[in-house]
């Protein structure tokens, strides 16, 4: 009995931690993944694990939408009547992506590029490495966007592990 109860408690204790559900009815913003997790990460919140629609008054809806899952939200015009009702938001804490001797820029901007090209709303943190010789040729974003340019850079250092959420 005492096993059974401690289970129920443990499953009941991770569901709690696992996900929090945020109500934007009524909010205007868009319905699709991308804005759900802009929500999410408004919060500081890992990412959406899923969302509900609901239909608003109306078949033209002006309301906020994110193009990237950043938490950056543009005007938009959409038709349909269709907005976000509540979006599921993970607690998850940063994982590690390893980028060792990829040849990234190691800078702010690139640690977060790698970050949304990985599929993660942004970083949270970076490690260098230092590379065979003082001049690397490799890649860097310039704006955090995950588009990166051909850069030369000396110093031998570049990107180690990305910390990202």
């Amino acid at each position: 009995m005492k096993k059974i109860i401690l289970s129920f408690v443990l499953l009941f204790a991770a569901d709690v931690f696992a996900n929090q559900t945020i109500n934007v009815q009524g909010a205007g913003y868009y319905p699709d993944h991308y804005t759900a997790d802009a929500v999410c990460a408004f919060r500081n919140l890992g990412r959406a694990n899923g969302y509900t629609l609901w239909r608003q008054a109306g078949d033209v809806i002006e309301g906020l939408r994110s193009f990237d899952g950043r938490p950056y939200f543009q005007r938009e015009v959409w038709r349909g009547g269709m907005a976000l009702a509540t979006v599921n938001c993970s607690y998850g804490g940063p994982i590690s992506i390893s980028v060792r001797n990829q040849g990234y820029y190691p800078d702010f901007l690139t640690a977060r590029a790698v970050c949304v090209f990985k599929g993660m709303s942004d970083a949270v943190g970076f490690t260098q490495f230092r590379q065979a010789g003082d001049v690397i040729e490799g890649m860097r974003s310039f704006d955090g966007r995950p588009y990166f340019q051909r850069e030369v850079w000396r110093g031998g250092m570049s990107l180690d592990a990305v910390n990202c959420r």
